[in-house]
């Protein structure tokens, strides 16, 4: 089930609705995530290792190909 919080009745909450509609977005910073159409990664949440990574030029993150199914079951 999808939902969203507004602030005042009647106002639609915008947080959140580029991942409901499957728009692609970048996440930046400790366990941040971004999502390109075909895959979500997410960062490390630990703020030390990630200013580690970063300061050596390496990408510490994890990331989930998705598959036909988990696309459209993410849009239903």
């Amino acid at each position: 089930m999808r939902f969203q919080i507004s602030a005042k009745m009647g106002y639609l909450s915008i947080h959140n609705s580029n991942y409901w509609k499957q728009v692609s977005y970048l996440g930046l910073g400790p366990s941040a995530h971004s999502f390109n159409g075909f895959s979500r990664q997410w960062n490390i949440r630990n703020l030390k290792g990630y200013i580690k990574a970063i300061n050596n030029g390496k990408l510490f993150l994890r990331k989930k190909n998705l598959t036909q199914r988990p696309v459209l079951m993410n849009i239903l």
